[in-house]
């Protein structure tokens, strides 16, 4: 095959996911810099603040409820309410307060989770990208090692620097993963007002951390570039950060009483079981199954093809371009379905921590810890998950290979021999992934068990 037709696809793929790379780092900047500051304005606004606790602290606003006293013309009249419309107001003063104070803290909940949602949904968008660059990068490497033909140290180098770049492209697509399970789980908090409002904000601050983490991974990536082109340093925005608390002080559960704290707490846990029973009975399975339908398609193809035994490039009934369209796109969906699921488990993962020591920390606690409990099930659960993942990368990779570069710079029928491997070497990937799938369920459907006996209570 000529040398330099496969180098300038190697070099192209190599720059390319650097691109991904680096468009991802720009969506993950913009979310750094929403979630800076925190997720409701009472902190920032003291005016605001005192609206939010007008109903109960806020003397200007409360200061009507005591017109009676400290206004002798207003309290002479023994009938103001029926007499005088205007007399009667300071008496309704407090009911309207506190109308105020609800409407107040419901439009600060209301933006809290507009910001929340569009923050995931430019994270979804950042590991669509990162998923990409790990893709190409999985191309470069099967591209430098099927070209290590010869002891040239260019080619050996290239190929460490391909691998290097993609565990940081996979270490920063984990960092963003835990990013999207913390403000899963402070979604969930913001709902709940003064009661979970701390815990919301501990989770926007560990997401903000782990984002940072992300961010600091992709810079320290771009020393593998095999080019000078510019990319544009991104500038990390810093928080006022407190420690993360593991539970929520005692504190919190404040004048409402234990009882309607402990009912708050189980109905927010109650949807931990609920999430993972979607985990459980998913697990990505189904869209694994059709992406390796569709990579089974290509393999056919490129099987049938091979008989002719004439290079790639010679006419062929098969339209080679809606075979690759349509593998991509059924690993895509497979994608950000199992990526969705693991996203959800960590999310659940988050609440129940802070909701279990709500709920009777000697009760829950010794079935968390033990040794078959929900802590080992919600691991298995992630690590399974991410061989899944590490399954259709894989797959991925060497689909790119095929028909993006075998296909296309093929000039002998040798190639077809060398498809055919790639396209094998895909379906085992993918039936690895489909294992690590199922033993996702069965991982998910323990934490499930545990979850569900720990917020009902169950015996």
């Amino acid at each position: 095959m000529a040398a330099e037709p496969w180098a300038k696809f190697f070099r192209g793929r190599f720059n390319e996911s650097f691109s991904f790379a680096a468009v991802a780092r720009c969506y993950l900047a913009a979310v750094a810099t929403d979630l800076a500051s925190p997720l409701r304005a009472g902190e920032e606004g003291p005016a605001l603040a005192s609206l939010l606790r007008a109903g109960e602290e806020g003397p200007a606003l409360a200061s009507p409820l005591r017109a009676g006293e400290e206004g002798p013309a207003l309290a002479s009249p023994l009938g103001a309410g029926e007499e005088g419309p205007s007399l009667a107001s300071p008496l309704l003063a407090g009911e309207e307060e506190r109308a105020l104070a609800s409407l107040l803290r419901a439009e600060e909940e209301e933006r809290a989770l507009v910001r929340i949602g569009e923050c995931e949904h430019k994270l979804v968008k950042a590991t669509r990208l990162l998923t990409c660059a790990i893709s190409a990068l999985g191309t470069v490497g099967i591209l430098s090692f099927r070209t290590m033909r010869s002891d040239a140290t260019a080619e050996v180098q290239a190929w460490e620097g391909a691998r290097a770049a993609r565990e940081r492209a996979r270490d920063a697509y984990d960092a963003v993963a835990s990013s999207r399970g913390h403000l899963g789980a402070a979604r969930r908090f913001v709902p709940f007002g003064e009661i979970a409002y701390h815990a919301a904000d501990d989770e926007r601050e560990a997401a903000l951390a782990a984002i940072e983490a992300a961010l600091r991974i992709l810079l320290a990536m771009d020393a593998f570039r095999s080019s000078d082109d510019g990319v544009p340093d991104v500038v990390l925005p810093r928080a006022n950060s407190r420690p993360r608390s593991a539970a929520m002080p005692a504190n919190l559960i404040g004048a409402e009483g234990a009882t309607s704290s402990a009912d708050k707490w189980r109905s927010l846990g109650g949807f931990v079981p609920d999430a993972l029973l979607r985990v459980a009975l998913s697990g990505g399975v189904r869209e694994i199954v059709m992406a390796q339908a569709a990579l089974r398609l290509g393999a056919d193809a490129v099987d049938k093809e091979s008989k002719v035994a004439a290079p790639p490039d010679h006419s062929s009934a098969v339209d080679w371009a809606s075979c690759y369209t349509a593998c991509t796109r059924a690993f895509d969906d497979a994608h950000d379905v199992l990526s969705g699921l693991l996203a959800i488990n960590r999310e659940a993962g988050n609440v129940f921590l802070y909701c279990a020591p709500q709920l009777g920390p000697a009760r829950v606690g010794k079935g968390w810890r033990s040794a078959d409990s929900m802590e080992v099930s919600r691991a298995d659960t992630e690590r399974h998950g991410r061989a899944a993942l590490d399954g259709l990368w894989e797959a991925a990779a060497l689909l790119n290979y095929v028909f993006a570069g075998v296909m296309v710079w093929g000039s002998t029928s040798s190639c077809w021999e060398e498809a055919r491997q790639a396209m094998r070497r895909a379906l085992i990937e993918t039936n690895k992934a489909r294992d690590a799938g199922e033993q996702l369920q069965h991982a998910a459907s323990r934490e499930f068990i545990h979850a569900a006996c720990a917020v009902f209570q169950f015996d």
